[in-house]
């Protein structure tokens, strides 16, 4: 017999009918036996167990996952043994077929194949976007010395090379562990089995000994889910100090710390982390790694959020060069069977927005236009938050040379892409100079007599705005007709200078396809001083039916700020006034049966006149209320504080200062009326200890010349 197959099991029903199926062509076409050891099934996994295979026994369950693995391997008769969980769903078993059937495992010792983990649960539906990939070790020749270690995420020991990396994904579901951002209870339940026997390992350690190089990774993951990030960096630091740092393996702590402290916003940390797996200090590196692929994404990152975009564009560009050979299947290194490189959509996505935004920043247009075409940024272009950054830099580029690549561009785009270049190009209107206007008006004109019939509405939409922009100012009236014809969400350069005009947005923001969401990030994307128009926007132009969206669209418009690093103290007073207004409005409503959108508005009204009358006690008071009730604030409130607390330093400072100043002015007048009643020696004291407090006051000379002249 060619393959032993081994699976232990305990309530899966879930999905293994959906694995074992998944599994059935291997079994059917390569000389195999499926051995399944159930260790307590309550529900009906040992009956679905039973369609696929008479060979399904009881395991007694002693806490130790290796010694159930270690079970199914002692009655293997395969020559080799391959061990996978029922929560895992190969999607084709091609490759591995082949690799039995042509006999090209004779020359192998092992064999692995991706594990793509699920994380996530939205709005009840698993996200496929995110996702992990890990090289798993699953196959090996079965030889008599091999067996199944650790308790827990136990492992076959040892591995032989060569090892085969297959052609091969399965689907896990076994670490969706989050439901709509948040751990869930299974989540926190792994973390509890996992951390007691872990733990036990580390504390049964006698002096000088080290345990497997996975252990105090594993503890880590573990703090991890439960979000005590320091303490999981504490263990994956004490991994680095006192593990062998010539095992690949060690890998793995490296791409486990740089992510966890940039989620922490320690970026100068997470440059030397990256710094230190480049160098020699990391001898397990010896050349060229998978994991490289994800050091350098992290690095980079840091760079971009430490604002230094030329350091973040030179690692962003060797991180794109190593994932494209770990793309292509040129970069399968041994790493991998330790550390996930963990590049789904989500990340490549984060990436592209980084990258093109680095280069706009720095003008590096000529890199930009180098990696353009290996970033697979059309494959987001239905996704507008992705889409823009790419839109953003084409139009920059535009910018910066004569726009002649303006309809080629166009055309390779689809409709959500064309809607936001035509929405770019007309800002661009609105911050040139005359000359460059009658430039982009003439390459808008092209485009507009080159679209097909269905995109008669883009035509339209490029000569109204061109109207616009060209004459300089925006009859209110016209851009509410323009609003009634077309959709807001790719019109966000009209509600900057809506903004910029003090026009009242409420037309807008009342659209029946108006998200607020989208709107802040294309308005903070396109427009180069946003915070400043949203700032200088006169609130008091908004009617009444348009309160509610608006405090809306200033709340996403906060979060924009914090995401791109700008203070949102100005935008926190305008949403407080907002708030204002709407009390003032509404008067004969209760401030606390308010309309959703608009309550935490009213609420902040009460923080930020809190603040303006200097009692910041009150002020952190509001605050907190505020938090209470809406914890999705917490960003922002955080950021609030922060900004407000030094603000009210300093008023101390002044305040301090003021007091001070008024008592040395009374000590002055004091010691000249000890000079007018005689008291020249008490005066000469006084003089003296105020010298010592207050040594560069310019009239201590002159009272002390009026004091020697009486003298």
């Amino acid at each position: 017999m060619i393959l032993s197959i081994g699976m232990i099991v305990k309530n899966e029903e879930k999905y293994l009918e959906q694995c074992l199926s998944a599994m059935k062509p291997l079994l059917d076409n390569v000389d195999s036996e499926l051995i399944i050891a159930d260790t307590g099934s309550t529900d009906c996994t040992v009956e679905i167990a039973k369609k696929f295979t008479d060979n399904v026994y009881h395991f007694e369950w002693i806490n130790d996952f290796s010694a159930a693995r270690n079970s199914t391997l002692q009655k293997a008769k395969g020559e080799w043994y391959m061990f996978i969980d029922a929560d895992e769903i190969l999607k084709n078993c091609d490759d591995i077929i082949r690799f039995f059937n042509s006999g090209e495992y004779k020359d192998y010792l092992s064999a692995a194949y991706i594990q793509r983990s699920y994380h996530n649960i939205n709005n009840g539906e698993i996200d496929y976007s995110d996702f992990g990939d890990f090289r798993v070790l699953r196959l090996t020749k079965k030889l008599d010395h091999i067996k199944f270690e650790n308790p827990i995420h136990e492992a076959l020991t040892p591995y032989y090379s060569p090892v085969k990396y297959l052609d091969l994904i399965a689907d896990h579901y076994g670490y969706m562990l989050y439901r709509d951002g948040k751990v869930t209870e299974e989540g926190m339940e792994k973390f509890k089995r996992n951390m007691a026997p872990l733990l036990q390992i580390v504390e049964n350690l006698k002096p000088g000994e080290r345990p497997d190089i996975s252990v105090y990774k594993e503890i880590s993951d573990c703090y991890l889910l439960s979000q005590d990030y320091e303490t999981s960096l504490k263990y994956l630091d004490m991994g680095l100090q006192t593990l062998d740092r010539n095992k690949i393996a060690i890998t793995t702590y490296f791409t486990e710390k740089a992510p966890t402290l940039l989620y922490l916003k320690r970026y100068e940390e997470v440059i030397e982390c990256c710094s230190e797996y480049f160098s020699e200090k990391n001898p397990a590196r010896k050349t060229a790694l998978a994991s490289d692929c994800t050091m350098y994404f992290y690095s980079a990152s840091a760079y971009y959020f430490l604002n230094r975009y030329k350091e973040a564009v030179d690692d962003f560009v060797k991180f794109y060069d190593v994932y494209k050979l770990y793309s292509e299947n040129k970069l399968n290194t041994n790493d991998l069977l330790y550390t996930s490189v963990s590049f789904s959509e989500l990340k490549l996505k984060t990436a592209l927005v980084f990258f093109f935004d680095s280069c706009v920043k720095e003008k590096l247009f000529d890199i930009a236009k180098k990696y353009e075409d290996p970033i697979p940024y059309l494959n987001f272009e239905d996704d507008w938050e992705n889409i823009l950054p790419f839109i953003k830099l084409k139009a920059e580029i535009l910018r910066n040379t004569d726009y002649n690549g303006l309809l080629p561009l166009y055309k390779r785009l689809g409709e959500n892409g064309r809607k936001q270049l035509i929405c770019a190009l007309r800002w661009h209107l609105y911050e040139a100079d005359a000359e460059k206007r009658k430039t982009i008006t003439e390459a808008l004109r092209i485009i507009s007599d080159s679209v097909s019939d269905k995109d008669k509405k883009t035509a339209e939409a490029i000569a109204i705005c061109s109207n616009y922009f060209m004459q300089g100012s925006v009859d209110a009236a016209e851009i509410e007709n323009y609003l009634k014809k077309y959709e807001t969400a790719f019109n966000a350069d009209m509600l900057c200078i809506m903004l910029d005009k003090s026009i009242d947005i409420t037309a807008f923001v009342n659209s029946s396809d108006f998200m607020a969401n989208e709107c802040a990030f294309t308005v903070f994307s396109i427009c180069s001083n946003a915070a400043a128009l949203l700032e200088s926007y006169d609130i008091k132009v908004v009617s009444a039916a348009g309160l509610e969206k608006t405090a809306e669209f200033y709340k996403y418009s906060m979060a924009q700020e914090i995401r791109l690093n700008i203070a949102v103290s100005g935008l926190f007073g305008k949403y407080g006034g907002i708030g204002a207004r709407w009390q003032t409005e509404f008067a004969e409503f209760d401030a606390e049966k308010a309309p959703a959108e608009i309550k935490p508005a009213v609420m902040a009204s009460y923080v930020v006149s809190a603040f303006e009358k200097g009692d910041y006690d009150l002020c952190l008071k509001e605050l907190q209320k505020l938090l209470s009730v809406f914890p999705e604030f917490l960003p922002i409130v955080n950021a609030y504080r922060a900004e407000t607390k030094k603000s009210d330093k300093r008023a101390k400072r002044e305040n301090a200062r003021s007091e001070f100043e008024q008592m040395a002015i009374a000590v002055k007048q004091n010691i000249r009326e000890m000079i007018g009643a005689g008291n020249i020696a008490d005066a000469e004291s006084v003089l003296s200890e105020y010298e010592l407090l207050c040594p560069d006051d310019s009239e201590i000379g002159v009272i002390r010349a009026e004091i020697n002249a009486l003298k």
